[in-house]
């Protein structure tokens, strides 16, 4: 898939993204997330230090449009996600890495659960 990410502030952040599955259906998904930053969570569990590194929760929606029904799901849903995950910018260089996982909560046309997760990088062009 493909996201970005607008940062403002120090611990406020909005990303979205646009992801693709061939895997057992055809579908495409449309998400978009408020986030919270914490810089000390790291820190404590991991004793890693400095601003580059950050965990992070938020709360969003999504939208998925499928071909066909795998795992009880329905064909197009709208749902709630809760994403957590953590982050490290490069501090000479505006990538970012990140490691997320997502619980979804599908409200419409059935409510069903499901988990999903990512590894990507993002550039940051300002």
């Amino acid at each position: 898939g493909a996201t970005v990410k607008y940062i403002f502030g120090k611990y406020n952040a909005i990303d979205a993204g646009l992801d693709w599955s061939t895997w057992g259906t055809n579908a495409v998904e449309l998400h978009a997330d408020y986030l919270i930053n914490n810089y000390t969570i790291l820190k404590n569990l991991f004793n890693v230090e400095g601003e580059n590194q950050f965990a992070y929760i938020g709360l969003g929606g999504r939208i998925k449009f499928a071909d066909k029904i795998i795992f009880n799901n329905s064909l197009n849903s709208i749902g709630v996600r809760l994403p957590i995950g953590i982050s490290y910018i490069f501090k000479d260089t505006p990538i970012e890495l990140f490691l997320e996982i997502a619980f979804v909560l599908d409200v419409s046309p059935s409510t069903n659960f499901n988990l999903q997760g990512g590894v990507g990088a993002r550039y940051y062009f300002f």
